[in-house]
């Protein structure tokens, strides 16, 4: 009886499992220390490490499976793959070391090492390399965008059309 139950339950139980991974996990101090190298350090410290758990959080919500935006001009809408997650754990835990490593020069060298194969930052994280997904992540961010013009673009944001001709504000001082 209950092993035919089971089969109308919508998630079986090694599925649960199978989909359970936390991120980051045991690896929280090296994703932080990770942004720390990789994140402008005009944003400030708290300023990266906010930008980090905004980034977390994007792991932690990825759904595999969701479809995807099918672009201008395509037809297919392309299901997003398995989550990243288990692989940026596995990344972190090699650059780990170097990453929390009191030489600074020994950490940079690591991360560059682990960016050889990355040619672009592509506009979303593509769940293939730790690092270069979080500076996707951030660099294509709205708030990235308004720091490197340092005005208050709100990228994302409609201001709608009455007010497109009027330039958007500056920032404010507490980001420099």
């Amino acid at each position: 009886m209950l092993a035919s139950s089971a089969s109308i339950l919508p998630i079986r139980p090694w599925q649960a499992w199978a989909q359970t991974v936390t991120f980051p996990g045991e690896q929280g101090d090296a994703l932080e220390a990770l942004g720390l190298i990789v994140l402008p350090a005009s944003i400030g410290r708290d300023g990266i490490l906010q930008e980090v758990r905004k980034f977390e959080q994007w792991v932690q919500n990825y759904h595999a499976g969701a479809d995807t935006d099918h672009g201008y001009g395509r037809t297919r809408v392309i299901p997003l793959p398995a989550s990243p997650a288990p692989l940026y754990l596995q990344q972190l835990q090699k650059l780990r070391p170097a990453l929390l490593s009191s030489d600074q020069e020994q950490a940079k060298a690591a991360v560059l090492e682990s960016l050889n194969s990355i040619r672009d930052l592509t506009p979303l994280p593509r769940g293939q390399n730790i690092v270069a997904d979080l500076m996707s992540f951030y660099f294509h961010s709205s708030e990235a965008a308004d720091l490197c013009y340092r005005a208050a673009i709100h990228r994302y944001e409609c201001r709608g059309v009455e007010h497109s001709d009027v330039p958007p504000p500056p920032l404010s001082n507490s980001v420099s």
